[in-house]
């Protein structure tokens, strides 16, 4: 599957995920999915849930999307752009296809390996 992550120094690269229990490892914990009010459905995006206790850096872009600036909660460490999709067994984490990467990284003025 594939994703777009950003790091907290805006750096942006589309990263294949073989799945949830990869993020887990990435993250060394459950990454949390988190819905974004400038990000829109089906589209969700992975965070650190416990990165303010990590003191990860702010993610600058990640904390744009999920609206920091009115609901206070910034947004730390690599975030992960993914979407949803309904499966047999309920919502699931699905990659992007080339063509929602590029409306992403379009929309949002991303630079890839930056």
């Amino acid at each position: 599957m594939k994703a777009i992550m950003v790091k907290p120094d805006d750096m942006v690269n589309v990263e294949e995920v073989g799945g949830y229990k990869d993020l887990v490892d990435y993250f060394d914990g459950f990454p949390e999915i988190v819905y974004p009010r400038l990000l829109s459905k089906p589209f969700c995006m992975l965070v650190d849930d416990i990165g303010l206790h990590r003191n990860l850096r702010i993610n600058g872009f990640g904390s744009k999307l999920y609206g920091t600036d009115r609901l206070g909660n910034p947004i730390v460490g690599d975030i992960f752009i993914m979407k949803q999709a309904w499966g047999s067994d309920g919502f699931n984490l699905a990659g992007l296809t080339d063509n929602e990467i590029d409306g992403l990284i379009n929309k949002y003025s991303l630079n890839l390996g930056k």
